[in-house]
């Protein structure tokens, strides 16, 4: 008999930190973040979003290319409690503002300046959390 797993991937995810804190969690190109660093980083993003209201009931748009920035996106947003929807960076701007309003996205991640390596949060207009 398959075994069922109950928790979820930011609990299983800090299991493995502590477990591994040294070890590589995450290669992009030339950047490499250890399970220690991606945890900081997400948590760090989780307290800004948990400082805007984000929890259960509370949706974030992610417009991030695939990236390190985006793993410590989604993490933070579980970690944070609350659910992401993942937005293309490449679709049309009237697409993805269609997407995040129908959604109802409270706050929306998108990237800073490239020499930043970071993501900017913004609260959606439309929908104040």
């Amino acid at each position: 008999m398959q075994q069922v797993l109950t928790d979820c991937v930011q609990d299983l995810f800090a299991v493995q930190a502590k477990r591994t804190p040294d070890a590589i969690a995450v290669v992009a190109d030339e950047q490499t973040l250890t399970y220690r660093e991606l945890d900081a980083q997400a948590e760090q993003l989780a307290g800004r979003l948990t400082e805007l209201g984000i929890c259960a009931d509370r949706l974030v748009g992610v417009r991030l290319e695939r990236s390190p920035e985006l793993i410590i996106s989604l993490l933070a947003v579980l970690k944070a409690g609350g659910a992401y929807l993942p937005l293309d960076p490449t679709y049309p701007a009237e697409r993805l503002a269609f997407m995040q309003a129908d959604a109802k996205v409270s706050v929306l991640l998108t990237p800073t300046a490239p020499d930043q390596g970071s993501v900017a949060v913004e609260r959606c207009a439309h929908n104040p959390g």
